[in-house]
């Protein structure tokens, strides 16, 4: 077995005996190929993240796309990788706005950026997970939900 874990802070993959990466799909065609949809649906997620390109994120499917981890965490993680906040101004959909922002707060360690989250628990997620990422206290601090701000804590 290999030693592998993901950290949820920064949504990299450790493998101790070689790179995740090459195991990731790097082109839609490998994904069309899948006939399940749920997978293929993850597969688009990872093949936009590793792309860098929101437009792939599109291709997953409209439920899972709106209302599930996939969707947002592909929207996320693009604008992680983008780090570029104008971009997320210009998509239509409230929650995926705001996953985006949540992105490029990560990608930019700028924890000023969660301000354009209006949902309260999103963007207590996102001072949480700045704080973290730069062991800062002071933004573990501003969380207001308690149960958060002590997993921010216990994380730094």
């Amino acid at each position: 077995l290999k030693d592998q874990s993901k950290n949820i802070f920064s949504n990299k993959t450790s493998d101790s005996s070689k790179t995740i990466e090459n195991s990731i799909p790097k082109s839609i065609d490998e994904c069309n190929k899948i006939s399940q949809q749920t997978k293929r649906d993850f597969c688009y997620e990872d093949v936009a993240i590793y792309k860098e390109d929101f437009s792939i994120c599109d291709m997953i499917s409209q439920g899972v796309l709106l209302y599930s981890g996939v969707g947002t965490n592909c929207y996320r993680g693009v604008a992680k990788g983008r780090k570029n906040l104008d971009e997320c101004s210009s998509i239509s959909n409230q929650n995926l706005k705001e996953y985006c922002y949540f992105g490029v707060a990560e990608g930019k360690s700028d924890y000023t950026i969660c301000d354009n989250i209006a949902y309260s628990i999103n963007k207590q997620d996102c001072y949480m997970v700045i704080g973290v990422n730069l062991k800062d206290k002071t933004i573990c601090d501003m969380i207001e939900h308690d149960s958060i701000k002590q997993q921010c804590y216990m994380n730094l």
